[in-house]
């Protein structure tokens, strides 16, 4: 298998191809002199090699939409606010964020397997709001954001997974490699709950948020997808060869004082 990331990328469009093309390129051998291909590039390390391979390249400010602008900037009023609130302002703070519903956040995941029982996985996220310059979330982690493994040679069995939510918690649990070997000897739900919910990293976190989709093909080609969440709602699609249409929906959790706090599990034969 084979492993390429970038992270804190400005100005390229989509930067999981220049994600791929690092794969690509450490996948080939070593560079002259010996040296060992990167796997991982971030900041304007990444950007200057993405120009390198020849990517088009932009200013950051037209890649921005009006509506991602609007919500940086009510976010970042609401910071300011707390930095240093009126008693007034304090007030109608509170109740704006207790009242507001669950944004949809921008992470796509994805898993694939082939007709010859080749897989991969694959995510991309924009990050949290108002995020610290140069943080990295678990889409660049290795084991974090996700994950896909053969686990024989001669056969078909394989696992994968790609995960969504607060990045920091989900460093914190390697989850994606969690999640993709808990769908061989146990259940998603097992690796959510007691490698995720329950660790001790996050032991003192309230309100731990993360969205899991899982791929595991056993020996007979058998292809078993499953997904989780402790969020509130979590965008799900999938579709295979005897599909015409792709299926997708909105997995939500019912009760809202649960958020964060359990897992909702479902999952399908394709």
């Amino acid at each position: 298998g084979g492993f390429g990331a970038v992270g804190a990328l400005q100005g390229i469009s989509n930067p999981i191809q220049v994600a791929q093309k690092l794969l690509k390129q450490s996948s080939e051998g070593s560079l002259p002199l010996g040296r060992v291909p990167p796997i991982v590039l971030v900041g304007e390390g990444a950007w200057l090699w993405a120009k390198q391979q020849e990517f088009q390249t932009f200013n950051p400010d037209k890649l921005i939409t009006d509506r991602a602008r609007a919500v940086y900037l009510d976010h970042k009023s609401r910071l300011d606010e707390a930095v240093q609130p009126s008693a007034a302002k304090r007030k109608k703070r509170d109740y704006e964020m207790n009242s507001q519903q669950e944004e949809r956040l921008d992470t796509v995941g994805a898993i694939c397997v082939d007709c010859r029982g080749e897989i991969s996985a694959g995510v991309s996220s924009g990050g949290i709001s108002l995020k610290f310059p140069g943080r990295l979330g678990q889409a660049s982690m290795f084991g974090c954001g996700c994950w896909a493994e053969k686990l024989s040679s001669d056969s078909c069995s394989a696992i994968a997974c790609s995960t969504s939510g607060t990045g920091e918690y989900i460093i914190k649990t390697m989850l994606a490699r969690e999640c993709a070997v808990a769908t061989v000897n146990s259940t998603l739900y097992t690796a959510l709950n007691d490698r995720f919910l329950c660790s001790s990293s996050l032991a003192n976190i309230r309100q731990k948020l993360a969205g899991v989709i899982a791929v595991n093909v056993n020996q007979e080609s058998d292809i078993h997808f499953s997904w989780g969440h402790t969020t509130e709602s979590m965008c799900i699609g999938y579709m295979s060869a005897r599909q015409e249409e792709s299926t997708a929906f909105i997995s939500k959790i019912g009760c809202l004082e649960k958020v964060g706090t359990v897992a909702q599990i479902e999952g399908l034969k394709l």
